[in-house]
């Protein structure tokens, strides 16, 4: 199985422990059409790690939230997800506060790539979050959930009526987007990030939200970082820089990227 791609594949009840592999790759890039993130980066598989590695990271699914959980929007989340894979039923298995950031563990019925469907994940739930909080009311409302017009219900009832709540509906989403951006940041190849990015870019830029200070501050200290202390991923960063299209390269997360690239080397990459 060495060199296989194994994107969107979805094994049941197979033992990868005697597979003979030294690598494979988790996407494909389809506009290059070619697979992409080779794991495990940098080095070849033990005898035997491929079915570690297959059953630990496919089994559940780790979602990092810097700020505290919506649990309605978590659930219309994914509910999205689960809908978009027929046969998928996902559930919350545990919550807990780390370090600052909010960990949720989802179990899932049957082997999913864990990575993907996190960045869908937090693809949607920005989005969940904006369309359910204009339209909370109607929606519980629907539901037979009769709202109690006391306490932290009036002060709610009071904000979705205040001129303000548009200006912070903005600044929840701008750090739900950024947070977004860094997860993608730290995992995705450099030719999948510019895309993945950029939309979210071009998602805020639509919502009458500036970019630059991320394009500046976010993305290219965040892969300036990830480039000193991850050879393979300072390889991939070079030669994306050396094979991308003009177009691309020129691009807002191009040029975040490629002043990454002087950043990281105008110093030696870290050890680790």
């Amino acid at each position: 199985m060495t060199g296989c791609c194994i994107f969107n594949w979805h094994p049941e009840e197979v033992d990868f422990s005697k597979v003979q592999c030294r690598y494979l790759y988790t996407q494909f890039n389809h506009t290059e059409k070619k697979p992409t993130d080779r794991v495990p980066q940098g080095r070849e598989f033990e005898p035997g790690e491929m079915g570690t590695y297959y059953q630990d990271d496919h089994t559940g699914v780790d979602l990092y939230f810097t700020e505290s959980v919506n649990w309605e929007v978590l659930a219309f989340t994914l509910v999205q997800v689960a809908a978009e894979e027929p046969g998928l039923i996902l559930q919350i298995k545990s919550y807990e506060p780390v370090e600052g950031n909010y960990w949720v563990k989802l179990s899932a019925n049957r082997t999913v790539n864990s990575k993907v469907l996190a960045r869908r994940v937090f693809q949607l739930y920005p989005e969940l979050q904006q369309r359910f909080l204009s339209h909370r009311p109607e929606i519980l409302s629907l539901l037979g959930i009769a709202l109690a017009e006391t306490g932290e219900a009036v002060a709610t009832s009071a904000a979705q009526r205040s001129p303000q709540m548009p200006s912070d509906r903005r600044a929840h989403l701008y750090q739900e987007v950024v947070r977004q951006i860094q997860h993608i940041l730290v995992t995705q190849a450099p030719d999948q990030l510019v895309d993945s990015v950029q939309r979210l870019l071009d998602y805020l830029q639509q919502e009458g939200i500036a970019t630059k200070d991320i394009q500046r501050k976010v993305i290219s200290q965040a892969v300036a970082q990830r480039a000193k202390r991850d050879e393979a991923f300072r390889e991939n960063l070079l030669k994306w820089s050396a094979q991308a299209p003009n177009s691309v390269r020129l691009s807002a997360v191009g040029q975040a990227l490629r002043v990454a690239i002087a950043l990281f080397s105008s110093s030696p990459p870290s050890k680790s």
